[in-house]
C-alpha cells in the first residue's frame, strides 16, 4: 500500500489511495468482528481480557503446565513472544503517533510475534488430538 502525498492531484494517485482505503476499512472489519466473536465467547469485554491478560493459561501456574506439555524450543519461542508484546503494546499505544517507518517496524515485529504464536497454537492442537 503506497500512497504519494503532496500530488494528489493525478487521477491515478487519487483511484489508488481510494484502493488503499478500502483495503483499510476491510481490515478494520475484520479486526472489529474478530473483537466481538472474542468476547461473546468469553462473556467480557475485549479491554477487560486486555487488563486481565489472556486468562488462567498465562498465570504462572498456567504456564508451568504449559511448559510440560511443549517441547522446550517451542516453549522458548512462546515465552519470548509474550515478552515481545508486552514491550510492543507500550509502543503502539496510539499508532497513529508513530513515523511511517516505526509503522513498518512494529508491524514487522507484530506479524514476527504472530508467527512465533501460531506454532504454539499448531503445536498444542496436535497435542489435543
Amino acid at each position: 500500500m503506497i500512497w504519494v502525498l503532496g500530488s494528489v492531484s493525478s487521477e491515478h494517485t487519487t483511484w489508488r489511495m481510494l484502493r488503499d482505503l478500502v483495503d483499510i476499512l476491510r481490515l478494520y472489519a475484520r479486526f472489529l468482528r474478530v473483537v466481538a466473536d472474542i468476547e461473546e465467547v468469553s462473556g467480557k469485554s475485549f479491554s477487560d481480557i486486555m487488563k486481565e491478560g489472556l486468562g488462567e493459561e498465562l498465570k504462572p501456574e498456567g504456564l508451568l503446565e504449559l511448559s510440560k506439555r511443549l517441547p522446550p524450543e517451542v516453549f522458548a519461542n512462546f515465552i519470548t513472544s509474550l515478552l515481545r508484546l508486552s514491550v510492543l503494546a507500550k509502543r503502539v499505544e496510539n499508532p497513529m503517533r508513530l513515523s511511517s517507518s516505526e509503522k513498518r517496524e512494529v508491524a514487522s515485529e507484530i506479524e514476527d510475534t504472530a508467527k512465533a504464536i501460531e506454532v504454539v497454537v499448531e503445536k498444542l492442537g496436535g497435542l489435543e488430538q
